[in-house]
């Protein structure tokens, strides 16, 4: 046994350049990479990260082996013994010096603003505002990785790398056995398949970019000589080659098993690294948050060190082939990159975009490196008895191979990014849209219920109401809309960037006198000049009431005649929205007509119209699955949770009633239901929980000489009072008022009359509404009107009454 622990630490002692490879590849951006891979696709893509591993191995290794054989280094030897090699060389150096710069601003303003974060989550008295306090600390990092630079020698790298690299691993390793996910789903991640999901393909590009970082084979043989290996050290630089690949493996899989078993088992997404940070906390506590957060910053510094000194050291390569650590030039480099590190910080940016794309862009040098290692390993003259034998150049063909199609893979994807941010428009960060959706083939003005003769499918029109009171608007036709369901047949993701609009009904092609079910579901973009569907999806039959969760990763459609809910998964890709899948809550007949999540994603209520009921239900693992069934006063119809979640209320149509359901895990109960008006046609909680509205029809859609026909229909106001609401204000409106929902601020309520064909804003003010007289005219007649779950803006637009 002591015989084995012997060995073992041979072993780990032996590993130098490898170390090197782990802080090239191994950044915060390889832990934001991570994160997300494992938040979106569990562990789907750890043969992605394995396959990258495995390359990464067989180039350290040929590049090693050319070094220590040949005493020459990579620049150096192609510019001596490649034609055209002096410019091949020069090319190399260009592609990883500038991606390795642009990539060390993005991790300085990672790595500063993980240490700020980690700070207030022990300090929350901290102040809020990062700029000047994250600078501090971006300025106090690259003045320490300075003066550690200037000290020089590569056995003092060596183990300044060791000491960060041990951090992280230690960071990483305990944070993923706190969350770790099922080990059929580890093994299962071995298998390749590439998810049916948006954006996995490009996802695959950035971490073949984060992985296979072209620095790490291109300083190796500089390493390898400053290590002092000879011809001799073979061995050694095999098995460091192979220790290193292993341990970027183990330690990228630690990471993304962190993200996999906190974050995809319950359904929700990242984009950032602080995002699962904060996920954590609920979870582990704060002190594994902060363990997480050490690895984060470990990462960060692991990979600042070695990114400083990549443009002097392929320098000295070009120009001598010597590892050079004392020079003029060196520290003159090393300045200039320490420099460059801030401009992330400085200007306050947000370095989550630029990682992801720098990452993505680090492929395409890829091609060229393996090319040139390639062609020098199997040159007789230079490698003798050393030359590559077909195992590694079996393995350097199937390498070469894997970076094309990831760099066609990456190009593609850089290319729709840059298609897509050509019809973008800038957007303020306080910007909300609210989005109403219009019936143009289909009546019940009058009280005579018939189709157009010109029926068109429908149309959006989207109101920014950050900008009340002025009017922003902007319009989308030929949109598949229907004013039969209740009026949350659209849905807004928390960032603004999507509507989803259910089509519950059609004109049928064989009689155009009458409507038939519909199945469709429209993805429109709302963060564009104009706003445009760009997918469309095939439900249930019916589709009907849509809510998206406030983290804005999933998204349920109640299906009306289907009896069932379909799960939606929402992403960032050309093609966003995928179906989960749809599950069975009701009888067909029952009329299955909204379904809306908790606060926290993991409950629904759905409602059930025509039997009188909603049902409580579990929205965890991606699974819809029935906890309680309740019954409601007659045609319960659109529900919503108040913000703290320990409320939810229903509108009952047919009863003239809301009802106010109290909350717990696992049950739900009645606990007040208040008259509003005659058919109450939906209800709308205020983002801040405090305020209710019911609109009710007050029968303005029947004949207007019917007995009970009122020509104006009716909003009513309800103020929460603990664990109910109270009237306090009523005000009639346009007649059929479709919808009535507040603004995110809660200063204005909007509401849509079918037909007026327009939407109205009163102003919430001292427990009253007054009109404004504010009007967005409709191309149609509204039939659903929503804003976002979470309003995007909250840090510049108070939630608090005036």
């Amino acid at each position: 046994m002591p015989g084995t622990f012997r060995k073992l630490g041979h072993i780990i002692l032996s590993i130098g350049p490898g170390i090197f490879a782990i802080g090239y590849t191994l950044g915060t951006g390889s832990v934001t990479a991570m994160s997300k891979a494992g938040s979106e696709f569990g562990m789907e893509l750890l043969w992605v990260l394995a396959l990258s591993c495995i390359f990464s191995g067989i180039l350290m290794e040929t590049a090693g082996r050319f070094a220590l054989v040949t005493g020459d280094t990579a620049a150096h030897g192609c510019k001596k013994h490649l034609p055209g090699g002096k410019w091949l060389a020069v090319l190399m150096i260009i592609g990883v010096v500038t991606g390795q710069w642009f990539c060390l601003s993005g991790l300085v303003g990672l790595s500063s603003s993980a240490v700020y974060e980690g700070l207030r989550l022990f300090v929350p008295g901290l102040d809020g505002d990062y700029y000047w306090p994250v600078l501090g600390i971006a300025v106090v990092i690259m003045v320490v990785m300075y003066a550690l630079l200037w000290h020089g020698g590569y056995g003092f790298f060596e183990k300044v790398l060791v000491f960060f690299v041990a951090l992280l691993g230690l960071s990483f390793l305990l944070s993923m056995f706190i969350v770790l996910p099922p080990a059929g789903e580890i093994v299962g991640g071995l298998i390749p398949t590439i998810p049916d999901v948006p954006g996995a393909t490009l996802m695959i590009a950035a971490f073949v970019g984060t992985t296979m970082a072209a620095p790490t084979f291109v300083v190796r043989p500089l390493l390898v000589k400053a290590k002092g290996w000879q011809e001799k050290d073979l061995k050694h630089q095999r098995v460091d080659a192979i220790m290193g690949a292993t341990l970027m493996f183990v330690l990228s899989g630690a990471i993304m098993a962190c993200a996999a078993g906190a974050l995809h088992s319950r359904g929700m997404e990242i984009n950032k690294v602080l995002d699962m940070v904060h996920t954590l906390e609920p979870i582990a506590g704060r002190f594994a948050v902060a363990l997480f957060l050490l690895g984060t910053l470990s990462a960060g510094l692991s990979s600042i060190f070695p990114i400083c000194m990549v443009a002097p050291l392929l320098v000295s390569d070009y120009r001598n082939g010597r590892f050079d650590s004392h020079s003029s030039l060196f520290r003159w480099l090393c300045a200039v990159a320490c420099l460059l590190g801030l401009t992330v910080p400085i200007l306050g940016a947000n370095p989550i975009m630029a990682q992801i794309l720098t990452q993505i862009a680090q492929v395409f040098i890829l091609p060229l490196v393996i090319g040139v290692f390639a062609t020098l390993i199997n040159k007789t003259s230079l490698m003798g008895k050393h030359r590559a034998g077909w195992v590694l150049n079996s393995g350097l063909a199937v390498a070469f191979v894997f970076s094309l199609v990831i760099s066609y893979i990456a190009f593609r994807g850089l290319l729709g990014l840059l298609q897509a941010s050509e019809n973008e428009v800038a957007v303020s960060p306080g910007d909300c849209w609210m989005v109403c959706v219009n019936d143009q083939r289909f009546t019940q003005v009058g009280g005579d219920e018939r189709i157009y003769a010109d029926a068109r499918p429908g149309s959006l029109v989207a109101i920014n109401t950050s900008a009340l009171p002025s009017l922003e608007v902007r319009e989308l036709e030929n949109v598949p809309a229907s004013l039969i369901g209740p009026p949350t047949s659209v849905a807004i993701t928390p960032d603004n960037r999507l509507a989803l609009i259910s089509a519950a009904m059609r004109v049928d092609p064989d009689d155009r006198q009458r409507q038939i079910p519909d199945s469709r579901l429209s993805v429109v973009r709302l963060d564009t000049a104009t706003p445009q569907i760009i997918q469309t999806l095939e439900l249930g039959t019916q589709p009907s009431g849509v809510d998206i969760n406030a983290a804005g990763t999933r998204a349920l459609v109640a299906n009306r005649a289907d009896g069932t809910v379909s799960l939606l998964a929402l992403g960032e890709s050309s093609e966003p929205v995928t179906l989960l899948g749809t599950f069975t809550v009701a009888e067909a007949d029952e009329s299955v007509s909204h379904a809306a999540f908790s606060p926290d994603g993991k409950r629904a209520l759905i409602t059930l119209n025509n039997t009188n009921a909603v049902l409580y239900a579990s929205v965890e693992n991606d699974q819809v699955t029935a906890i309680q069934r309740l019954d409601t006063p007659v045609g319960p119809y659109a529900v919503d949770f108040t913000s703290d979640g320990q409320l939810a209320v229903v509108g009952n149509g047919a009863a003239g009633s809301v009802s106010v359901i109290g909350v717990e895990p696992d049950r739900i109960e009645i606990i007040d239901t208040i008259p509003v008006g005659v058919v109450v046609e939906g209800i709308d909680v205020s983002l801040d929980g405090q305020w209710l509205v019911a609109n009710c029809l007050e029968n303005s859609h029947k004949k207007p000489g019917a007995p009970t026909h009122r020509s104006t229909g009716m909003v009513m106001l309800l103020k929460r009072e603990g664990q109910t609401f109270s009237a306090v204000d009523v005000m009639r409106v346009g007649g059929i008022p479709q919808a009535a929902v507040f603004t995110p601020d809660g200063r204005y309520l909007a509401v849509a009359s079918n037909e007026n064909q327009d939407v109205c804003f009163y102003e919430l003010k001292n427990d009253k509404l007054s009109s404004t007289g504010l009007r967005v005219a409709c191309i149609g007649g509204p039939a659903a009107m929503r804003v976002p779950p979470l309003y995007t803006g909250a840090d510049q637009v108070s939630l608090t009454l005036p």
